[in-house]
């Protein structure tokens, strides 16, 4: 997948005599050779920009990034080359200066006013800084300079969707697919920022999935299985994803093993993520073996699963970032299936089922998918709390603050459709507030520009508390000051839905015409909280209104709601996974029905 930081090395052209031979040697990886032509250089002449240029590429090669800052700051000061500068960027940022490499950049580029690669490096800084308005301009100004820079055009529509400009960030996905139409991962880049777009229909997203799996997904695939047919022996169960860590998949999943049935079920679980954390450490004690495999290329990691005799493979991903659809594409296990990383049909029909309930894929929604559906009556997925959750509060209505409104969500969920309504919501309640909490907005410039559009529907900047990211226990504590969380469309909240109601919030949700839509109606639905899913806009408002009109009933509910979704299959794993269990039982057995 593409990622949002790489860096490109460029080197630097016309090196004559000893210089050509050390590049020649670099570049074919001949490091040590390389390093010892350097140095004869520099023996000569100290001062040579060029040979410690080169001896610092060697060293960035080498994983030595403190060396290479050292070399390239005495070159620099002899002969400040755009590309030298770029690179002395770079191996600050890896020596962890951020701001030194921005600096570095910078003088890149005034000196190339059309220097791309500065461009570039120095939007990915600015990202990593959360400056998106000024990243959005560096990438902008990259592609303008190259436009076959495909990471610069990938980034460009990330943080556009980061930044809430979602029918911006389509148009410029739109641009980078048609540059490199043969980029599988930017294809899926483009397939998330779709579920953001209201403008498109499920038919025709349902069609851009099917597309993506048509071009990069037609792969050679194992024409056999050799994994017995025996509809009730015990089952190996593979679960492949790069998200086992602390990530909605991480959360979403722990249920799922912690309550499994260890004689019907042998657990593999498939890491394609390079980092872990505490909760890839939780699964990994939760699971029969733990395999680490981002290293490992598709087809590798495709024959690994066959010889570890995979009866059902997984797949927690989807399209999102790092995943291994062409691994599924391959076919290594007799049954594949997906779940809970993917709020969509994956598009390939290698997936034979996806696992969901009724409430966000009613009847009547077969057609959209590539994968037979599989309903579960539970709900369609079972959370872990976690540990640091703070305890839940009486609602700030309560304590003789103002009706306070929020959601936490990202803003690329906060289109104009929702801001209208919202705004409606907040003219039904005079003096109510709206606590907006994004990463996002912790960029003063992003922050402006939402308060811009509320203030187009007429909602003053006093009534919008804007906040950014911060630690995630802080962010639940957070809730504390919310009476009414307001969940966006037509992508709804998630885990962060769920997150809400463990704080004790009430999360109003519109539901809709497609499955991301109605996340939160499946959590509210299997919680028994169905009146807050409202039909209509006009419900929407009066819902919410109603709510917070009702000072001592929305604290009778909040002090109670913790135990009622403990209570319920939306968190007692030993009520969610006899049903998952179930399902994946059935799956074989239809498998091996048609042997």
């Amino acid at each position: 997948m593409l990622g949002a930081m790489n860096r490109h090395e460029r080197r630097s052209q016309g090196r004559v005599g000893g210089i050509a031979a050390a590049d020649a040697a670099r570049a074919a990886g001949r490091l040590a050779e390389a390093e010892s032509l350097y140095r004869a250089v520099l023996a000569r002449q100290p001062s040579d920009a060029r040979a410690l240029h080169g001896l610092a590429l060697v060293a960035l090669q080498a994983g030595q990034p403190g060396p290479a800052v050292a070399l390239l700051q005495r070159a620099a000061a002899t002969r400040p080359t755009a590309d030298l500068l770029v690179d002395l960027g770079w191996a600050l940022g890896l020596a962890g200066d951020r701001g030194g490499a921005m600096a570095a950049e910078r003088r890149a580029i005034v000196l190339d006013p059309q220097h791309a690669q500065a461009h570039y490096n120095l939007a990915c800084d600015l990202q990593e800084e959360n400056r998106l308005v000024e990243a959005i301009d560096h990438y902008r100004r990259a592609v303008a300079a190259a436009p076959r820079h495909v990471d610069a055009r990938n980034n460009l529509a990330q943080a556009l969707v980061a930044a809430g400009a979602v029918e911006e960030a389509v148009a410029a996905f739109d641009a980078a697919v048609k540059a490199a139409p043969d980029d599988w991962a930017l294809a899926s880049n483009r397939l998330l920022a779709l579920h953001y777009d209201p403008r498109i229909a499920p038919p025709a997203l349902a069609a851009e999935h099917r597309a993506w799996a048509a071009r990069h997904a037609t792969l050679p695939r194992f024409a056999d299985h050799a994994n017995a047919p025996d509809p009730e022996r015990p089952l190996r169960l593979g679960y492949l994803s790069p998200d086992l860590c602390r990530h909605p998949v991480g959360w979403f999943l722990q249920q799922a093993l912690a309550h499994r049935d260890r004689a019907a079920f042998h657990v593999t679980a498939y890491s394609s993520r390079r980092a872990e954390d505490e909760v890839s450490a939780a699964i990994r004690g939760l699971v029969d073996r733990w395999r680490p495999v981002a290293a490992l290329a598709d087809e590798a990691l495709a024959a690994q699963i066959r010889a570890d005799g995979i009866d059902i493979l997984v797949d927690l991903a989807g399209h999102t970032m790092g995943h291994r659809l062409r691994v599924m594409a391959r076919r290594p296990a007799p049954v594949q299936a997906s779940w809970i990383g993917w709020i969509d049909t994956t598009g390939l029909e290698a997936i034979d089922h996806f696992v969901t309930d009724a409430v966000e894929a009613p009847e009547g929604c077969e057609p959209l998918f590539a994968e037979h559906l599989v309903r579960l009556p539970v709900g369609a997925m079972c959370w872990t709390p976690p540990p640091y959750a703070p305890e839940v509060v009486p609602p700030p209505l309560g304590r003789g603050a103002p009706p306070t409104f929020g959601c936490f969500n990202n803003l690329a969920k906060v289109n104009d459709g929702v801001i209208a309504l919202w705004a409606r919501v907040l003219g039904a309640v005079p003096g109510s507030r709206l606590l907006l909490k994004s990463k996002s907005l912790g960029d003063p410039a992003v922050a402006e520009g939402v308060r811009a559009r509320f203030a187009a529907r007429g909602v003053t900047a006093e009534r919008l508390a804007l906040e950014g990211r911060s630690p995630h226990a802080d962010m639940l504590a957070r809730y504390g000051d919310i009476d009414v969380a307001l969940d966006p469309f037509p992508y709804s909240g998630g885990l962060t839905s769920v997150e809400a109601l463990w704080m004790g919030v009430p999360v109003v949700t519109r539901g809709g015409d497609r499955m991301v839509a109605r996340q939160t109606a499946g959590y509210l639905t299997t919680l028994g909280r169905t009146e807050w899913i409202a039909p209509d806009a006009d419900a929407y408002v009066a819902t919410a209104a109603a709510l917070v009109a009702d000072a001592p009933g929305l604290a009778s509910r909040r002090a109670g709601q913790r135990a009622r979704m403990a209570a319920s299959p939306l968190v007692d794993g030993a009520r969610f996974v006899p049903a998952l269990e179930a399902a994946w039982r059935a799956m074989w057995r239809d498998w091996c029905a048609r042997r």
